[in-house]
């Protein structure tokens, strides 16, 4: 799905972002994308006196992002809990 700003145009073509939008883009809250930004791993400029989101560091920390796997611990949880749950048929 693309998402798009400022009348149909791609994020990518913008050179930076609002906070909220960098958020919505990104798919993170408001905060963690401060959280983002005082870790370095968000380039944050001013503009007009707004805080505002380098499109090039939004990129780079989607480039970051590793294939999920499931975790074994919490799966065997899970299934223990299912199992639990299991009527008994005798």
């Amino acid at each position: 799905m693309t998402t798009t700003s400022l009348q149909g145009v791609s994020w990518r073509d913008i050179p930076h972002h609002p906070v909220k939008r960098a958020g919505a883009i990104l798919g993170v809250s408001r905060s963690q994308v401060y959280k983002f930004a005082r870790e370095g791993r968000l380039h944050v400029v001013k503009s007009a006196d707004k805080t505002q989101i380098t499109t090039e560091s939004m990129l780079a920390l989607q480039a970051e992002a590793k294939p999920w796997t499931p975790d074994p611990a919490r799966v065997a949880k899970a299934n223990a809990v299912r199992l639990k749950a299991l009527p008994v048929i005798v």
